[in-house]
């Protein structure tokens, strides 16, 4: 083999390793940045999708109070704890309070878990 056989083989090799190692790290470095940021998106998307799930959690606690505290609810219940009393009265109650307060789901039911009237 002669010395430019040689010394071409030698650059040749030299180019390629050289090229090969940078495109390692270049790919390595890549992955790990492109994975810490997807890991920080996830981490932001969970935080955020907690914020807002407590906060209409807590927008509906806030809402069935309000039901719950009402002048009617009051009345229907005082009329509903009477004997006998006429459940009839109160059957399409629910969906009235429902639209009122902004509510997709609604039930007003008696003591025993009977359903009264109910909105979905």
């Amino acid at each position: 083999m002669s010395f430019r056989t040689k010394l071409l083989l030698t650059v040749l090799l030299t180019i390629f390793a050289s090229v090969s190692v940078v495109a390692y790290g270049v790919t390595h470095y890549a992955r790990a940045v492109f994975e810490e940021m997807d890991a920080q998106r996830t981490e932001a998307l969970v935080a955020q999708f907690k914020k807002e799930f407590d906060q209409r959690g807590e927008e509906i606690a806030r809402q069935a109070k309000n039901i719950a505290e009402a002048n009617f609810t009051e009345k229907m219940a005082i009329d509903l704890s009477h004997p006998n009393a006429d459940q009839s009265l109160y059957v399409h109650d629910a969906v009235g309070s429902a639209q009122e307060h902004g509510l997709d789901y609604v039930e007003f039911v008696n003591h025993d878990g009977v359903l009264i009237s109910s909105a979905q």
